[in-house]
């Protein structure tokens, strides 16, 4: 908690205060306007394609992994940009270069565990094309042997 608190409160102050010590007031509140500015017309832009993206995507039956994933990091580069400071609007800016998002969903995505989502499925689609829809839980060996319920197929 003290970390956040540290990010979110104390960096800004000073890295503004050293900001406007090396170059100036005035050009310090130009910088963090100018890449507000920037930053904003850029995620309107990004946004926006990602959005109709993922709608072709969608529309075609595919699930928009790396549209969701765009827009994941353009919200996150829009929360960077709203709160004041040179170093979040620099953190913000990386976020809406669309290749420095690959890579960081990359190192995000080898962190994530394989199995997020296998223990517990709605609906699935057989090789006829059939549509099954159901619910299931994994159960052991064990716990199977425990259960008095049984469902025959007929």
């Amino acid at each position: 908690m003290r970390a956040f608190l540290l990010f979110i409160v104390l960096l800004p102050v000073f890295d503004l205060a050293l900001m406007g010590h090396l170059i100036g007031f005035w050009p310090t509140v130009l910088l963090v306007l100018g890449t507000g500015c920037v930053g904003f017309m850029l995620i309107r832009r990004q946004g926006s394609a990602a959005f109709l993206r993922g709608r072709e995507k969608i529309a075609a039956g595919q699930l928009p992994l790396k549209e969701m994933t765009a827009g994941v990091f353009l919200a996150l580069a829009g929360i960077l940009l709203i709160h004041p400071g040179v170093i979040t609007d620099m953190l913000a800016l990386l976020c809406l270069i669309p290749n420095v998002r690959v890579l960081l969903a990359g190192f995000l995505e080898k962190r994530m565990p394989s199995d997020l989502g296998s223990k517990h499925h709605t609906h699935g689609q057989t090789d006829s094309g059939d549509i099954i829809e159901g619910e299931y839980d994994e159960v052991s060996a064990a716990e199977s042997a425990k259960s008095s319920t049984r469902i025959d197929k007929k």
